[in-house]
């Protein structure tokens, strides 16, 4: 489905839009972003720690499978506790990588905000997204 002229006129003006936050609110916004990652990180850290151990619980598995001319043994783990056990390792970095980052952001907002308190800040509508504002 194509956008009408119309549509597209709409969706250009929102991208020039921009809107005025204070410092502060900013700061706020920045500091809950913060406090997001840190509790993403904690509960992929707990998911990964549990998918270890029962990983480590359950072990291998030692298959053996006659063929015509000899005896074979497959060694078997669970792939899915594998991936899981992957899965939150990635996340947890994810969550590590993004705190970092709005924790920088943090330290700059706090910065501005104890220089120029009440000064207001211009962000787009990007910016709004990014700071869950």
């Amino acid at each position: 489905m194509r956008e009408t002229e119309t549509e597209q006129a709409e969706t250009a003006r929102r991208n020039i839009w921009t809107f005025q936050y204070k410092s502060a609110e900013v700061l706020a916004a920045a500091k809950g972003r913060v406090k997001h990652h840190i509790e993403r990180k904690g509960f992929w850290k707990k998911e990964y720690d549990n998918a270890e151990k029962q990983l480590m619980e359950k072990g291998f598995e030692y298959r053996e499978r006659q063929t015509s001319y000899e005896q074979q043994v497959q060694i078997v783990g669970d792939p899915e506790l594998a991936q899981r056990v992957t899965q939150c390792r990635l996340k947890m970095a994810g969550h590590r990588e993004k705190l970092n980052h709005y924790e920088t952001w943090v330290r700059a907002l706090k910065a501005k905000t104890d220089r120029h308190p009440g000064e207001e800040l211009e962000l787009t509508i990007d910016d709004v997204v990014f700071f869950a504002l």
